[in-house]
């Protein structure tokens, strides 16, 4: 199973709140680009959303043979439970709301996710970008 390779986020929001994980590689990032532990979320535009998240559940169903989403899901679940993937896992921000997903529910979102520079108003975009709107802007260039 090969997932797109996107330059984008994904994350669940559950009533109202956004579920996303932190992870010891961030403290690189925020080294690099002088930020904070502050995250930015911006949620593309729904059509972008809706053809990004189509692009991927469109591997998962081929690789799962053609099951419907609540069974990917379950699937995925067990799948991930076999091979030890049972915590959230940095760089897999996809698989790891599955997982999010079935075990505790929401609404799947796609877009960008920045982090606040130090001493500024400013964010660093690390996946995505504050003018990403459009699937081309989420594709490697």
């Amino acid at each position: 199973m090969e997932l797109p390779i996107i330059d984008g986020h994904f994350w669940i929001v559950r009533n109202g709140e956004i579920v996303d994980w932190d992870f010891p590689e961030f403290s690189q990032i925020f080294k690099m680009w002088k930020c904070k532990n502050e995250k930015h979320y911006i949620p593309a535009p729904d059509m972008t959303q809706q053809i990004m998240i189509g692009m991927f559940k469109k591997v998962l169903t081929k690789a799962f043979d053609n099951k419907t989403w609540e069974e990917i899901l379950v699937k995925f679940h067990t799948l991930s439970s076999k091979i030890k993937m049972t915590a959230p896992q940095f760089s897999r921000c996809f698989q790891n709301c599955l997982i999010e997903l079935h075990e505790r529910g929401g609404e799947l979102v796609f877009g960008s996710l920045g982090f606040k520079k130090k001493h500024s108003d400013e964010f660093h975009y690390e996946w995505g970008g504050v003018n990403y709107k459009t699937i081309a802007d989420f594709l490697p260039r």
